[in-house]
């Protein structure tokens, strides 16, 4: 195999391992406080399993009547323990204010 192929393939595979975002707990609760406004009442978070062992999340805050706000999704996200063990056996966290 050339050279430049070797090269070409490598930096594929760079680029397809740093595609997986790896969330904190942090990150996510720094999106939920970002989008916090007087209207916001509770935040929800949803998480769905991917068959490569990474989630994907949607996170959305809603206000007093249950309305949507604002949302965001995490595609193809490997998350540290203290995000898992925050959803323990669920697939959905509400966050309170």
């Amino acid at each position: 195999m050339d050279d430049f192929l070797k090269l070409l393939l490598g930096a594929i595979v760079v680029t397809a391992v740093a595609a997986v975002i790896i969330l904190s707990w942090q990150n996510i609760s720094n999106w939920f406080t970002l989008n916090k406004t007087s209207d916001v009442q509770y935040g929800k978070l949803i998480k769905e399993t991917l068959s490569n062992g990474n989630y994907n999340l949607v996170g959305g805050v809603f206000n007093n009547a249950g309305e949507l706000i604002n949302n965001t999704k995490w595609e193809n996200a490997s998350l540290d323990t203290e995000t898992l063990g925050k959803f323990g056996n669920s697939n959905t966290l509400i966050i309170t204010y």
